[in-house]
């Protein structure tokens, strides 16, 4: 998600199913508009609680359907949207200069960072912002960038 007259960008450590991420994505366009660039890396909370059951694949599948998506964004909006997304048998990714499926990197960048809960932000400034709990608190000074 480019920001026209990008000042910051903004790294999300993101799930959709996460009630929190869910409410940062609702910031995105906020965010576009005072000049800041979101990017996301897939992090399923089900990996984390060693989930390999349905739900955890079921997750990674999702993922993976934005990540390939030849609308990318437009994917993410309707994941976030809570519409089911057909998952599709190609992958565009590395038509728009993606990796394949990076779930699995996203993850482990995302442990890296000590990551314990969704959404992680990093900002291009180097600051980093825990949970939901940090980025509102910067979503309250958002105006001064």
């Amino acid at each position: 998600y480019i920001a026209e007259n990008e000042k910051l960008k903004m790294l999300v450590f993101t799930d959709p199913t996460c009630p929190y991420c869910q409410r940062l994505h609702r910031d995105i366009d906020r965010l576009n508009k005072a000049g800041i660039s979101v990017y996301y890396m897939l992090y399923p909370r089900a990996l984390v609680r060693g989930s390999e059951d349905k739900s955890a694949q079921a997750v990674i599948s999702m993922m993976n359907t934005f990540w390939c998506s030849d609308t990318p964004q437009e994917t993410m909006d309707r994941i976030y949207n809570h519409e089911y997304v057909e998952p599709s048998d190609q992958c565009f990714a590395k038509e728009q200069g993606r990796t394949d499926l990076p779930v699995q990197e996203h993850f482990l960048l995302g442990r890296i960072f000590n990551l314990a809960a969704t959404p992680l932000t990093v900002l291009s400034d180097g600051r980093l912002l825990y949970g939901y709990g940090g980025f509102s608190k910067f979503m309250d000074r958002v105006g001064e960038i």
